[in-house]
């Protein structure tokens, strides 16, 4: 058997022993020594302060709130109220969240076969249940070979940092990022033992497939649970875990075999298994299960909507990224209390599901969607983002993304403010005639603005004016506002947020919505959603 030196084994002070007898021999080894000495103070100083402003930048109750919400808590379920009093709210199931269809599978540590647990301790962490959550060795070496790149490739994260990558979505790759995982790694290996921290590791890593955790995958690739896989099955799922698509055995068996061999081997030199043992477990071919995928389940438009919003919420409440939070909406066993009206929800779906319901231009690229909300309080009771049957999870939704409102902006920007001052009524008049005159560069004059269609009809009472959408009487009113007071109503007793005044742009100008295109005929620079419009 051909015996494979291991750079990473090599003795730290050989390594460097190595590079300084070879400069020795040079006429400028001084200076060669002299550099890498700066650049090693260098070096203790950049960490020194990364290390000082990581420490106190880091919250470790986040990781606290996500390690627990992905220990077996699994799918978090959605309510709605079925009281017909407004006043109560009486849970009643509304649907069971399954995360866009990961498959997950909730296993203990004692009931996971020693077989694998070796195999991940062999390929992954072989100090795992001796180091305090960070290999500080292979951290050092891994530190050494980013400048002087003595290994392509060189892995340094414990089960316990991989934990900590998982459970939050964090996996920038900065100094600043690593630095702050490697505290925090350290922080949940005082905190929870090394059994707890395992059993997560092995819950939540990415199998391929949509799959989460060892038990989901033992199932899925060889029909059995995660205690009875020999040593052959044990070493392919650790190999799919370091690239879930590259190494999937059904898509990809001939890598797959590969990389199952590499573990094996490294579960040889680890000592977990005998070179009879390898060698019996290398000449086995792989053999899947058969498996008959479950039919895809479509999240309504309403309950997608919920968990945005969700996510965004539990982000900046928690202080985590949003990768985190869906996270923890997916694993956290969480219960939501929502708004949905169920009967609602359902005719708008029906009704958008048919096309026939809709004009042909929805065949040239146009699209419709619908919001409806509970006038008395805002809840949202339904919401449907498209044409057609959703047949999909987390499509792009016209109800939340923005679009320019146009004439839709007129009765609230316009209209109301005036009303609610008492500066008009339904009967006040104005002339149905353009406001200005633009003059072009050939001398002419074009009337601003211009009504659609092109009719004008001289006085106008307001009721008319908002019923046939005047765009003359809607810059009439503009002009009785003013900017800064029909922005800012807009902006804070409309909560229109994506408002900007001042926005500079790539090539040095400047965008307002301070202005008669945006806030008279809505033409807003970053338009707004149907949601927050019909809110």
């Amino acid at each position: 058997m051909q015996n494979i030196k291991n750079p990473v084994g090599q003795d730290l002070k050989k390594l460097y022993g190595v590079i300084f007898m070879k400069k020795a021999k040079r006429p400028y080894a001084a200076k060669i020594a002299f550099l890498l000495i700066f650049i090693s103070l260098a070096g203790i100083l950049c960490v020194g302060g990364a290390y000082l402003y990581v420490r106190s930048n880091i919250d470790y109750s986040a990781d606290e709130v996500l390690f627990t919400s992905n220990k077996g808590h699994g799918a978090t379920t959605f309510y709605y109220n079925s009281s017909p009093n407004d006043d109560a709210y009486v849970a009643h199931e509304l649907c069971i969240y399954k995360g866009a269809n990961l498959k997950k599978q909730w296993t203990a540590y004692d009931d996971i076969c020693d077989n694998l647990k070796s195999a991940f301790m062999a390929a992954e962490d072989r100090k795992f249940f001796k180091h305090n959550g960070v290999d500080l060795k292979r951290t050092a070496l891994a530190f050494i070979n980013s400048f002087l790149r003595f290994k392509p490739r060189f892995g340094a994260s414990t089960i316990t940092q991989q934990v900590i990558k998982n459970i939050s979505g964090d996996n920038e790759q900065t100094f600043s990022r690593k630095l702050n995982e490697i505290f925090r790694a350290t922080h949940l290996d005082n905190t929870h033992s090394k059994e707890e921290i395992f059993e997560v590791y092995m819950n939540i890593v990415p199998m391929g497939n949509g799959i989460l955790g060892v038990g989901a995958a033992s199932e899925y690739y060889f029909g059995k649970e995660p205690s009875e896989l020999d040593y052959s099955e044990a070493a392919l799922l650790v190999g799919i875990t370091n690239a879930p698509s590259r190494y999937n055995p059904r898509l990809n068996p001939d890598k797959a075999l590969k990389k199952r061999n590499n573990v094996l081997y490294s579960m040889l030199d680890f000592g977990v298994i005998t070179e009879s043992e390898y060698n019996e477990a290398i000449s086995r071919d792989i053999v899947l299960a058969d498996y008959q995928p479950e039919k895809s389940s479509v999240d309504s438009w309403f309950i997608e909507t919920v968990c945005n919003d969700l996510t965004a919420d539990l982000a900046k409440e928690m202080g985590i990224s949003e990768n985190a939070a869906r996270v923890l909406v997916m694993n956290g066993g969480l219960s939501v209390y929502t708004t949905v009206n169920p009967e609602i929800q359902k005719i708008l779906d029906e009704y958008f599901e048919n096309a026939l319901n809709f004009p042909e231009d929805v065949k040239q690229g146009l699209n419709y969607s619908m919001v409806v909300t509970d006038s008395k309080n805002g809840n949202l009771l339904g919401i449907v983002g498209g044409v057609g049957k959703k047949n999909g999870n987390r499509l792009l939704n016209q109800a939340t993304v923005p679009h320019a409102p146009g004439s839709a902006l007129k009765p609230i920007a316009l209209y109301a403010p005036l009303i609610n001052d008492k500066r008009v009524n339904w009967a006040t008049v104005f002339d149905d005639v353009p406001v200005y005159f633009n003059e072009g560069q050939d001398g002419s004059y074009t009337p601003y603005p211009k009504n659609y269609p092109a009719v004008y009809d001289g006085l106008t009472t307001l009721d008319d004016a908002l019923r046939l959408s005047k765009n003359t009487v809607a810059v009439r009113l503009y002009d009785l506002l003013g900017k800064n007071r029909i922005f800012d109503s807009l902006k804070n007793d409309f909560g229109f947020s994506g408002l900007v005044d001042g926005e500079k742009t790539k090539n040095g100008g400047r965008l307002t919505d301070k202005a008669i295109a945006p806030l008279a005929l809505g033409q807003l620079t970053h338009g707004v959603t149907l949601r927050e419009l019909t809110q």
